[in-house]
Order: structure tokens, then sequence, then C-alpha cells
């Protein structure tokens, strides 16, 4: 779980034109932090690549179902990787 906790903080998303910054989407393998950026950037800073911001400054909401799905498929993989390991090493 930490390891999908921490891809918003290390995986930025590219903001390609203003008005996404109303919707950006955060973490991986699915989005579950979705973010509204209140920011007034001239059209020269397009695009460009964005991690998380405050939530205390930006409007922030946690969709739960993206995060357990998430959660699980991290868990799957790591669990069929360390089996595949530990055959291959026997």
């Amino acid at each position: 779980m930490l390891l999908v906790v921490i891809t918003p903080l290390i995986i930025p998303v590219t903001a390609t034109e203003p008005n996404q910054l109303n919707n950006l989407q955060f973490g991986a393998p699915l989005p579950f932090i979705q973010q509204e950026i209140l920011l007034e950037p001239p059209e020269k800073w397009f695009p460009n690549r964005m991690t998380i911001m405050n939530p205390w400054e930006h409007p922030t909401k946690i969709i739960w179902a993206n995060f357990i799905t998430s959660t699980v498929i991290i868990s799957v993989g790591l669990i069929v990787l360390s089996r595949a390991l530990a055959r291959y090493l026997r």
C-alpha cells in the first residue's frame, strides 16, 4: 500500500492546456487523487509536468474505489513476482 500511496508524489502529470488544471488526476496504476489547481498560468507555460500540490490550497478529492483497486493490483503483482522469483531461485 505504501508504494501506491507515494505514486502521486513521484509520478508527474502533464497538463497541455489551461482547462486541464481544473481536473488533474494523480496516482498509479489508476488515478485516485483528483485535484483542481487554482493557477492562472500564461499560455507559454504549457505543456507542463506537475506533481500533486498542497491539498489545503487546492481542492482535492480521493477516489477510494481507484485507490483500493490500485492497491490490489500492485499487491497481486508483487505476490506473483515474488512466487515466480522463488521458483526461479530453487
